[in-house]
């Protein structure tokens, strides 16, 4: 068992030493402007089943600078999947400006936006620990203080819970990226459906509902209707 342990660990580090080379690799020829050769081996190392925030990030830089919209916006919505950068989000700004779909987003009211700047300090899974955590120490101190101050730690302890299932349910979103030039949105899960609207290459998406090769989704404007499947790519 050591030994399978100790190869196991051998393989691993191997592994990461190679992804390392790879990556400084890929970056010495972007700096020499060698963006395709540079994205190449890149996605060599996400093949290989690495992931990392910048990784996405450089890759969304090798599209952007070969004009490949969509690839560089998909990418770089995977950085920001793993860690919420102002780098990250300016280059996206950028890319989308060499799009054809401008949607601006329905506003949202003041409170929900700091309800997702706390949801957004901690990941859905520590939140949940946190909750945990809080909730043991809570049953602890039910045997040791007053019945007014376990109302007020009931109260945070319930808080805790809230902020848990919103971040749940926010992570659970399903988006993605069209990748067609140009998609019809449909009123219904069929050809003979009314046209609604037209989106572009690189327009994000949410995917609200599925009938068989059809897709229901919703863009950030509110709008929503029915498009195909093999027109996006999932986040």
């Amino acid at each position: 068992m050591k030994k399978l342990l100790l190869i196991n660990y051998l393989f691993i580090s191997l592994s990461s030493l190679a992804n390392d080379t790879i990556f400084s690799n890929a970056n010495k020829l972007y700096s020499e402007s060698n963006y395709i050769e540079a994205c190449n081996l890149y996605l060599q190392i996400i093949e290989q089943g690495s992931e990392s925030a910048e990784l996405y990030f450089n890759i969304g830089n090798c599209y952007y600078r070969t004009n490949d919209w969509a690839n560089a916006i998909w990418f770089f919505e995977k950085s920001l999947q793993l860690k919420n950068k102002k780098e990250t989000q300016k280059n996206l700004e950028l890319t989308r400006l060499n799009t054809i779909d401008k949607i601006e987003p329905l506003p949202d009211l003041f409170y929900k936006k700091w309800w997702i700047i706390l949801i957004d300090i901690f990941s859905t899974k520590n939140w949940q620990i946190i909750s945990i955590i809080y909730i043991w120490i809570m049953c602890i101190l039910f045997f040791i203080i007053s019945k007014t101050k376990i109302i007020y730690l009931f109260s945070i302890s319930i808080l805790f819970l809230f902020i848990t299932f919103s971040s749940n349910k926010i992570d659970s979103k399903k988006y993605g990226i069209l990748f067609s030039q140009n998609v019809t949105v449909k009123s219904a899960p069929t050809e003979n459906g009314t046209n609604l609207f037209s989106l572009h290459l690189g327009a994000k998406i949410e995917i609200i509902d599925e009938v068989g090769e059809w897709i229901k989704i919703r863009i950030a404007n509110g709008n929503s209707g029915w498009i195909t499947k093999n027109n996006y790519r999932l986040l």
